[in-house]
């Protein structure tokens, strides 16, 4: 009796009879890859070696980019990039101002990438008095706009004496 496996045919009697010969512990650190037209199965050990080129962790400064020059206090902001991929978290109160512009977070660790979808965003899970601002990174900036959910901008007189604490997801140039 033959079976379809992805793009081909295999013997079943043969599948089984190879997954029962194979100890667990010689595939314990292997991926099966593969099987071959015999019915054997190729296997492959995991290439960790240049891991530390696609992985990054650590602290970030957000700074307020709303040009108002807004004094933000700051904490918790840590971030984690894999690969092009960088996910990053503050905790930002913001202080009394009447400034009509924009908020915006600057300071991201790494510059959003330009392609339209690279320019990801992130959420607040917690938005003390208002109501929860989405970020939108703004592309080949280090920089993160506060919206409305309707998308409408939040500005810095809105966020005047409130916190927010956010995770922001975006692929790096």
């Amino acid at each position: 009796m033959s079976k379809e496996i992805e793009g081909g045919y295999a013997d079943k009697s043969l599948i089984g009879s190879q997954i029962g010969a194979i100890p667990s512990a010689a595939v314990s650190n292997q991926f099966l890859t593969g099987l071959n037209t015999d019915g054997s199965l190729t296997r492959a050990q995991p290439s960790m070696a240049n891991i530390s080129d696609y992985t990054d962790s650590g602290i970030w400064v957000p700074v307020d980019a709303s040009g108002a020059g807004l004094s933000l206090t700051v904490s918790d902001a840590v971030y984690i990039q894999i690969g092009k991929l960088v996910i990053c978290s503050a905790y930002i109160m913001y202080p009394s101002t009447a400034s009509g512009s924009q908020a915006k977070i600057g300071g991201l660790p790494f510059t959003v990438a330009s392609a339209i979808k690279s320019a990801w965003g992130g959420l607040s899970v917690n938005s003390n008095g208002i109501t929860a601002p989405l970020l939108n990174c703004v592309q080949n900036t280090v920089t993160a706009s506060l919206v409305a959910a309707s998308t409408a901008a939040i500005t810095n007189a809105n966020m005047s004496q409130h916190e927010i604490y956010f995770y922001v997801i975006y692929k790096r140039t």
